[in-house]
């Protein structure tokens, strides 16, 4: 058994939104899915969480300049050329009707336009594209199940608890009685959230190597995530609670779970 030092997980940057013109041909888009008017962005992140699609929402102000056709041109490339289901969705930040998103997402707060922000189908912000980001790199952006269901709960302001486990591994059932006592506590109880995954599957090998997690993955192993997004704990083979706790404690006095620590 071992526990880790908090750990920054290397992920895409996450910036905001950027939006289109309805003169533009993302526009086109942006009209319905299904039956489902996409009235403003809010409406373009429900509709894609739905029909659990990626949402590259791309914005600029004002006015479409050059860097903002080179973006459209590059997003809706990648969209032609992606196996991954994705709805693309256009505006200006100073349109009042994205206000709620704008607000969100701080879009208004000196945010480079244009720049587009990609939604997960379960509603985490992967990260943001700009004009002069590679085309190489928008693969980037379609992540892991594993990633995405990490993200959305430290996003949420809560503790990830990643159980990687198999038919194979060792002691799953002592990790996941661990784990449930753990978000049973009254400290964390409401916020944390437990996310079992298998350790060989290929889309999971690159948290595991951000985990330093090396070789096979023979005994149970409980990742501890923290917001905004760090590793508080690397725990192996029969765990208990009071190690679960003891890693939150390490990992929340260095500055993770929010600016007040853990409660």
């Amino acid at each position: 058994m071992s526990i880790s030092k908090s750990i920054r997980i290397t992920v895409i940057t996450i910036i905001a939104i950027c939006a289109l013109s309805i003169t533009n041909l993302f526009a086109q888009t942006q009209a319905s899915t299904g039956e489902t008017v996409i009235k403003n962005s809010a409406d373009a992140i429900k509709s894609a969480v739905e029909s659990k699609k990626y949402l590259f929402a791309v914005f600029y102000k004002d006015a479409v300049d050059e860097k903002y056709k080179k973006l459209e041109s590059n997003v809706l490339k990648f969209k032609k050329s992606s196996t991954a289901e994705i709805m693309i969705y256009g505006a200006n930040i100073s349109d009042t009707k994205e206000s709620e998103v704008v607000s969100k997402y701080r879009l208004d707060k000196g945010a480079p336009m244009p720049l587009a922000m990609v939604i997960a189908p379960n509603g985490a912000v992967l990260g943001g594209i700009n004009s002069d980001t590679p085309e190489s790199d928008y693969s980037k952006t379609i992540v892991s199940s594993l990633t995405m269901d990490i993200l959305k709960t430290v996003q949420d302001q809560k503790i990830a608890m990643v159980m990687l486990q198999n038919k194979q591994t060792k002691f799953n059932e002592e990790s996941k009685k661990a784990v449930k006592e753990s978000m049973a506590d009254p400290k964390i109880a409401g916020f944390a959230n437990a996310i079992e995954a298998d350790p060989d599957k290929s889309e999971n090998q690159d948290f595991l190597k951000q985990c330093k997690i090396e070789g096979k993955v023979t005994e149970a192993v409980v990742v501890i995530v923290i917001p905004p997004v760090a590793i508080a704990g690397v725990l192996k083979g029969n765990i208990t609670k009071e190690n679960i706790m003891s890693s939150l404690v390490s990992g929340c006095g260095s500055g993770g779970c929010g600016s007040g620590g853990c409660k």
